[in-house]
């Protein structure tokens, strides 16, 4: 049979790790009604139910908390009140392999040749819902501390699985952290619990999320606040260049005078300019220094001023007050507290 790889790793068919006398010729396929692949049996304790499909490879345990061995967990210390149901599609199937073998779990241990038994656990199964009435949940599936923090001897859900995908026809997704007034332990909640959301288990840089009707009416008020500055800086363009024309109807002469016995500097003819009064040697045209001196000081920042005005008014329909806009900051669909 020609082999077809899905993924990276594996093969489509896989028959590596059979025991003795399973691998009787064509025993896989689309028209096999239970196809054939290596699937070590559970390890089961003897007060556990499990209720799996034929070859073994997925099924539902119940028992105690339990994070791996028969040992582990609360379960595995005897602790009461610690009931657990376990969910699973493909137990080891994340496991590279033992000793000297390599992709899958096989059913025989290479070394001794025994039937090999597989554990439950929340590193190597393929794809699993866990639900436990007393966990520590986040050191079982390595979850990043957070600003939350570990959460230890509490009821808790856990799903884990290559790709996960909450999906709703109708009714929308809620994300409700303290639902309830009381724990599991009969304890009572006084703190407001928090929604994190870590990705690649990394919380090194972890930042609150944003309210987005408060960051609005924020960014608005800073809008108007801009907008309040460039009218003054306007009005004082004005002042001064209604200051500039009276001054500019001024004019009188430099005296020559000596200073300290030194000679007199060399005279400067002043020159109404108009909207400003400099005093322009006189090889500097006095209509040069006239047009220089308009757009600099008046012209220039009063039409920058204009076009400020324009561009702020601008941004905030762009980004904070049109839904339509692809520019709006909010969501439309996702909302959180």
């Amino acid at each position: 049979m020609p082999q077809r790889f899905k993924g990276k790793n594996k093969k489509a068919i896989d028959l590596d790790g059979l025991g003795p006398g399973r691998l009787i010729g064509d025993v896989t396929g689309p028209s096999m009604p239970h196809p054939t692949e290596a699937t070590p049996p559970l390890a089961i304790k003897p007060d556990e139910r499990f209720l799996s499909d034929p070859q073994g490879g997925s099924g539902i345990l119940l028992g105690r908390d339990r994070t791996h061995t028969r040992f582990s967990g609360y379960g595995g210390e005897g602790d009461t009140q610690a009931f657990a149901i376990r969910i699973t599609a493909g137990y080891g199937s994340c496991n590279p392999g033992i000793y000297d073998v390599t992709g899958h779990w096989p059913e025989i241990d290479p070394k001794t040749q025994e039937p090999l038994l597989i554990n439950p656990s929340n590193r190597w199964d393929g794809a699993t819902i866990y639900l436990s009435q007393k966990t520590d949940v986040d050191d079982n599936f390595n979850c990043a501390d957070g600003e939350i923090g570990k959460v230890k001897n509490r009821a808790a859900i856990a799903m884990k699985a290559d790709s996960l995908r909450f999906l709703s026809r109708a009714g929308g997704i809620k994300l409700i952290a303290g639902a309830d007034n009381y724990n599991s332990m009969g304890g009572q909640i006084k703190s407001v619990p928090k929604i994190e959301f870590i990705a690649n288990n990394d919380d090194t840089d972890l930042q609150p999320l944003v309210k987005g009707d408060n960051l609005v009416s924020a960014l608005n008020k800073i809008i108007q606040y801009i907008n309040d500055l460039n009218a003054q800086v306007y009005n004082m363009l004005l002042i001064q260049k209604g200051f500039n024309e009276a001054l500019g109807t001024h004019t009188h002469q430099i005296p020559p005078t000596l200073v300290y016995g030194l000679p007199a500097p060399p005279a400067f003819v002043p020159q109404p300019l108009g909207t400003v009064t400099m005093l322009v040697p006189p090889s500097v045209p006095a209509s040069a220094a006239n047009t220089v001196a308009t757009f600099e000081y008046l012209e220039g920042p009063m039409k920058n001023l204009t076009s400020m005005v324009s561009n702020l008014k601008n941004a905030g329909f762009r980004y904070l007050n049109n839904p339509k806009s692809p520019a709006y900051i909010l969501s439309e669909f996702v909302s959180t507290t």
